[in-house]
């Protein structure tokens, strides 16, 4: 019986080893082999200072720190020179076995003749069974000891090591050093293996008064070991003062973001651009402190997809341009930041449930197109019973959304009526809109659509076989054939995201930052397809319009 109990005894002893581990193991996700040199590392030092005749308890932290800062070592190879975790540890372990040597000054330091401090728990002893009683005491600081480990990884920095192991990249982003942050779980872990080492090897250690003893320690060889430990030491003070000081510098270095927009189209365009010019703006200079990346699904959802996949590997912030850019984005990444632009309602993709009810990683601008406006525009021009055709691809959400708001604004008007088509790509784009000019419509309303906008050039064709105006919300199309334009100024979309970014860069969390809409709205008129349709314009609307082309004036009239 004694002898089970023993080897429960002996478990309970390696216990702190096996803490050390699975800091490294499942908290850093570090493969770590140090510990095979860090373990002996803390019995030598250990066995040399019982000699030397220090106290146990000051043994015990010694050894603590040797370990640590044989993990630190390992760490340091593994961040500085970019070395693999494995192989930085081989290379400590290897080494370690000169300077354990080294720190005992020869092969063994017999223990066996000692007195025990296990005879001082002895006294404790209520007349249990001695291997029973030792059972008693080791669990109660085993346990001890890891609920202190547990409360640990419960506060600010110990929350903030699990998640610099779980997701290093999405650390990143939000400000921490991750570098710092593997180094001191690495030491952490093998200050604990070296704990452990301490006391297997105090399995009979001697309590003796360390009068005189103290300069045998340094003696000898013993001398140069102790100078370079606190040349160790003294290394570690100065890297962690650079790493905190790293630590609250400017966190945007070499930042990784990936802007993704569904299709080639004026819209998405200015969105991207005005992005990058305002991050440019902020201090983020590409290819030198942040490396942008531009992806472009052109109208195709599974390459929207491919795209998010690669950016989830690669980028530490995704930016996604469009509505079926931002669904892709939250429906496949969950692990780092998303900030998304030019969406028309980002709660019917399952962004959130309001502007700051939202998912944790995600963040953006929206705005939903001014349908009502345009309808107003549209009866102004074209007054009486009008028959007005759209069109939109039922895959999008945002088109749908878009097309149920235009429906719902019809329904409570008796003048107008609606037709529409479906269209599943840009080829089908001009036989849709030739059907509904022979449905017999008097104008195109297009609300915001990836496919229809980037095709827009074939609805132009179908619309002059009889004249069709057209009216649509997105004012850069206008002087490309419609008749009156009511959206947004998209350039507002990019600005207001890369601003987001900025302040994700700088430490904030996307949880804590609200959505933002735009709302600085664009009114133009085409003086040119109107004299060519035909088409009398009310001159309190001219007045009204922000944006006018007009070849006879040479240039389009822009009004601030």
């Amino acid at each position: 019986m004694e002898l089970w109990i023993g080897a429960i005894n002996l478990g309970f002893l390696y216990a702190f080893m096996a803490m050390g581990i699975f800091i490294t193991f499942r908290i850093q996700d570090f493969p770590d082999i140090t510990v095979d040199g860090s373990f002996t590392s803390g019995a030598a030092v250990t066995a040399v200072l019982l000699v030397a005749g220090f106290n146990p308890l000051l043994a015990v932290i010694a050894s603590f720190f040797i370990g640590a800062i044989s993990g630190c070592m390992t760490a340091l190879i593994h961040t500085r020179f970019n070395i693999n975790g494995l192989l930085a540890g081989i290379l400590v372990m290897t080494g370690l076995y000169s300077i354990n040597l080294h720190i005992m000054g020869r092969s063994n330091i017999p223990l066996l003749n000692q007195v025990s401090a296990i005879s001082y728990i002895k006294e404790l002893n209520p007349n249990l069974p001695d291997e029973i009683w030792f059972c008693l005491i080791f669990a109660i600081v085993v346990a001890l000891c890891w609920i202190m480990i547990s409360l640990f990884f419960k506060t600010d920095l110990g929350v903030t090591m699990r998640a610099t192991g779980n997701n290093p990249i999405m650390a990143g982003a939000l400000g921490v050093n991750v570098n710092a942050m593997n180094t001191l779980g690495i030491s952490l872990s093998n200050g604990l293996v070296g704990i452990s080492g301490s006391i297997v090897s105090r399995k009979s250690p001697k309590f003796t008064k360390p009068a005189g003893r103290i300069f045998s320690f340094v003696a000898g060889k013993r001398f140069m070991v102790g100078l370079c430990i606190i040349a160790l030491i003294t290394g570690i003070g100065i890297f962690g003062y650079k790493g905190i000081k790293s630590w609250t510098s400017a966190p945007g270095k070499g930042i990784r973001v990936g802007v993704v927009q569904f299709s080639d189209h004026p819209l998405l365009n200015i969105t991207r651009d005005s992005f990058i010019a305002e991050m440019e703006k902020l201090g983020y200079e590409n290819g030198k402190n942040c490396f942008i990346s531009l992806e472009n699904a052109n109208g195709d959802l599974p390459t929207v997809t491919t795209i998010i996949d690669k950016f989830h590997r690669d980028q530490d912030i995704i930016v996604a341009i469009s509505t079926a850019s931002t669904q892709a984005a939250i429906n496949k990444v969950k692990d780092r930041p998303i900030v998304f632009a030019t969406v028309a309602n980002p709660f019917i993709i399952g962004a959130g449930n309001s502007d700051t009810d939202h998912l944790p990683n995600v963040t953006g601008v929206y705005g939903a197109a001014p349908v009502d406006k345009l309808i107003e525009v549209v009866a102004q021009i074209l007054p009486g019973k009008l028959k007005i055709g759209t069109m939109w691809d039922p895959s999008q959400v945002n088109s749908v959304f878009n097309v149920t708001q235009l429906k719902e604004l019809i329904s409570n008007s008796d003048n107008i009526s609606l037709v529409g088509a479906t269209i599943t790509n840009s080829s089908e784009v001009y036989q849709a809109a030739v059907s509904l000019v022979n449905k017999g419509i008097n104008a195109f309303v297009l609300v915001p659509d990836n496919i229809v906008y980037s095709a827009f050039e074939s609805v132009v064709k179908a619309a002059a076989i009889k004249k069709m105006p057209i009216f649509i919300n997105d004012v850069e199309r206008l002087k490309d054939g419609a008749l009156g334009a009511y959206g947004y100024d998209y350039t507002l979309s990019g600005i207001q995201a890369a601003h987001l970014v900025d302040r994700i860069i700088k430490g904030e969390s996307p949880s804590h930052i609200p959505f933002e809409r735009y709302s600085k709205a664009t009114f133009g008129l085409n003086m040119n397809v109107a004299r060519d349709f035909g088409i009398t314009i009310p001159p309190d609307l001219i007045a009204k319009a922000t944006i006018i082309h007009d070849d006879l004036k040479k240039a389009a009239i822009v009004k601030k």
